[in-house]
């Protein structure tokens, strides 16, 4: 598999970083992502089932590391990152992504799934030195929210966001590794499991329900749904099978120049 894939992937990615801001102009976050994640698990398990003709099975052993997946690669990370993106830029949102491979490098090692390389810690070390300038720097709507000593809330929002990401990786490429499952229905069931979990919870802490412009946001979410759910979710799962969780996390360090792309 050519290694320039992984790279579509994050040019992908982090144009969905600007088309998420604008949906937050149209509904709530948690609202946003029920919505989003119901239609696309449900477009996900009926194109598994009717256009590649596979029934739906799944293992019951295989159901606490699905759970796992369903909640810090969507439902967590989501919620926090919807949360922040209210008072981040695209372009400082996409910078705490380049986070992913510092953080998953050091939970592969500690999970054992990895080894300690003085080159890739090098590396990381050098890419971690050149994005602090970007993480540190607020700005006035962050410093009315608070935080803890230089992060803002939405700041840190974002790292717990990007730990919950990086962990869900390595357990779905355990469940594509060792199972061998199809990647549409991992992500079907994490999308629908999630959504179905996000939908309820809007309703109870979220005060607005209503859809300003339902046009405009049906069209967002759409195309949100097609590059997100169906193109770079189905990209990683693959991609896993193939290089290491460390590599393809390492790769997202370009993301950051895609959204600043599309958000301007």
């Amino acid at each position: 598999m050519n290694i320039l894939l992984i790279f579509a992937l994050y040019a992908l990615n982090g144009s969905t970083v600007t088309i998420s801001k604008i949906m937050l102009l149209y509904a709530s976050p948690m609202m946003i992502i029920g919505i989003r994640m119901v239609i696309a698990g449900v477009l996900l398990f009926a194109y598994y089932r009717f256009i590649i003709g596979k029934k739906i099975k799944i293992s019951k052993k295989l159901y606490p590391l699905l759970i796992q997946s369903a909640l810090c690669n969507i439902l967590i990370p989501y919620t926090l990152r919807y949360w922040s993106m209210q008072y981040l830029t695209a372009t400082k949102t996409a910078f705490f992504y380049n986070l992913i491979p510092f953080i998953t490098y050091a939970l592969a090692i500690a999970l054992g799934m990895d080894k300690v390389s003085w080159k890739k810690s090098l590396g990381l070390g050098i890419g971690f030195i050149g994005i602090l300038p970007i993480l540190i720097s607020g700005s006035p709507i962050e410093e009315l929210i608070g935080g803890i000593s230089f992060i803002s809330l939405p700041e840190a929002a974002m790292i717990l966001s990007v730990i919950s990401i990086s962990y869900s990786w390595i357990v779905i490429q355990k469940i594509v590794r060792r199972y061998h499952i199809s990647t549409f229905l991992v992500n079907g069931v994490n999308m629908l499991l999630s959504g179905l979990i996000a939908l309820p919870i809007s309703f109870l802490i979220e005060s607005n329900h209503t859809i300003t412009s339902p046009g405009a946001f049906t069209g967002w979410l759409f195309l949100n749904i097609l590059i997100t759910n169906f193109i770079c979710y189905n990209m990683y799962a693959a991609l896993l099978r193939h290089f290491s969780s460390t590599l393809i996390a390492f790769a997202s360090l370009v993301m950051p120049f895609f959204a600043a792309l599309t958000g301007y």
